[in-house]
């Protein structure tokens, strides 16, 4: 034996599981536009929120640690999208992680003020 090897059937699968993956239907597409359209929606509304704060703490350490938290809570959405779309390895697993992230990163305040 020249050292050929062959392809085991879960190598196969595999093989054939990425190549689907690479190919993305009409449907899968609108759906991720739908979620990336809400997704910038999240980040505006938590936007508005940050620019809307006008909250001043006594001394510069608390001040500065709620300057960041705002900064992350601006972060998220975009960061939640991104990490949602690479590193979810199904389609399926991909829309269970964005429908989670809509709900978990939701601009609460801004409903509540609107309601």
């Amino acid at each position: 034996m020249r050292g050929d090897r062959r392809a085991s059937h879960s190598e196969v699968a595999s093989e054939g599981q990425h190549a689907a993956a690479g190919r993305q239907g009409p449907v899968h597409s609108a759906i991720f536009i739908v979620f990336a359209a809400v997704y910038v929606l999240l980040t505006i509304g938590w936007g508005l929120i940050v620019a809307r704060n006008d909250t001043q703490l006594g001394s510069l350490g608390p001040q500065l640690l709620y300057l960041v938290g705002l900064g992350l809570a601006l972060a998220a959405a975009p960061l939640w999208f991104i990490c949602a779309t690479f590193l979810a390895r199904t389609r399926g697993s991909r829309v269970v992680w964005m429908l989670t992230g809509l709900v978990v990163l939701m601009p609460w305040p801004v409903l509540i003020e609107l309601s």
